[in-house]
């Protein structure tokens, strides 16, 4: 997990126009979701990019709706990553997209209006619309998950500073108590 400097928190801080009372591992987990959140989006848009010829007019309304979310998703934050706003294109405004009952997004209203995950449906819609589109547009049927591989070597980071965790101290070095 990425742990925030405190030169990058008060910026963040001074971005989201707080007061920054909240705890950092409150605004790191709020900064990680809106990071997958944009990443998911950017990663939707450019697979249905891939996979469909012109998907904004895509006769399947759900394939043009995926399009859509994820673009407006990936707009909000392109300017603005730390205070993401809506940017909806005329044509959409005033409009609902809907993947079934996976992810809506409502635009009326929403242009130039913060970003709120309750807009679309958060984070659990989001990855639901990538399974979407790795299911049923891009045809993927091989989900083959297996177990996570152990590192050999596990690092913890505090601040700016990095450990390795060690089974045995290495020769010649002093036990501190």
């Amino acid at each position: 997990m990425c742990l925030l400097s405190g030169v990058t928190a008060s910026m963040l801080c001074r971005t989201m126009k707080s007061d920054c009372r909240l705890k950092m591992p409150i605004m790191q987990r709020f900064f990680l979701q809106r990071s997958c959140t944009f990443l998911i989006a950017v990663a939707v848009k450019d697979a249905i990019r891939a996979a469909v010829h012109d998907p904004k007019n895509h006769t399947e309304i759900k394939v043009s709706s995926a399009y859509q979310i994820s673009r407006l998703i990936r707009n909000a934050f392109a300017h603005a990553p730390f205070h993401p706003i809506w940017s909806i294109d005329p044509d959409c405004r005033d409009r609902t997209f809907e993947v079934g009952d996976i992810v809506s997004l409502n635009t009326k209203g929403l242009n130039e209006q913060p970003f709120d995950w309750r807009h679309y449906g958060g984070p659990l819609a989001i990855l639901r619309l990538s399974q979407f589109t790795r299911t049923i547009i891009l045809k993927d049927t091989q989900l083959n998950y297996s177990e996570p591989i152990d590192p050999k070597e596990i690092y913890i980071q505090q601040g700016n500073l990095l450990l390795i965790k060690v089974d045995s101290l290495p020769p010649g070095a002093k036990r501190i108590l």
